[in-house]
């Protein structure tokens, strides 16, 4: 079983661009990852150009794109007129988590209950049982 979620860029027009992540997708592990490795527009940008992925990494340069292996399906990001466009689809996709990059900040919504989830250093901690 995977946890996939789907991660997203707001461009400056307003319009939000996404890929598919397919494993690791929860807060304590991408979403620790987006917080700490992915602060820099720049290099966000270049996950949005590879496209989707099987699980986010430290390092950009060690993802696994799906676009650099022979895929029957179109693995390039997608595109949404806005953010609520953006929540609708991830709502109805199979991803667990949706991650959005708004001006320099990450942000965070479980899809099965439609809650946002405030990304700190509390969640970036392994469950304590």
């Amino acid at each position: 079983m995977s946890t996939s979620a789907r991660i997203a860029k707001r461009e400056d027009d307003g319009t939000v661009r996404s890929v598919h992540c397919h494993y690791d997708g929860y807060p304590r592990y991408t979403g620790k990852l987006l917080r700490h490795h992915y602060t820099d527009p720049e290099i966000v940008d270049i996950v949005m150009n590879f496209g989707n992925f099987s699980a986010l990494e430290q390092h950009v340069s060690d993802i696994s794109f799906y676009i650099t292996v022979p895929s029957p399906m179109d693995e390039r990001a997608m595109r949404h007129a806005s953010t609520g466009d953006f929540l609708e689809y991830g709502s109805k996709s199979a991803s667990e988590y949706l991650y959005l990059f708004d001006q320099g900040q990450w942000r965070c919504w479980s899809t099965w209950n439609g809650s946002e989830i405030l990304l700190s250093e509390e969640t970036d901690k392994e469950p304590q049982f």
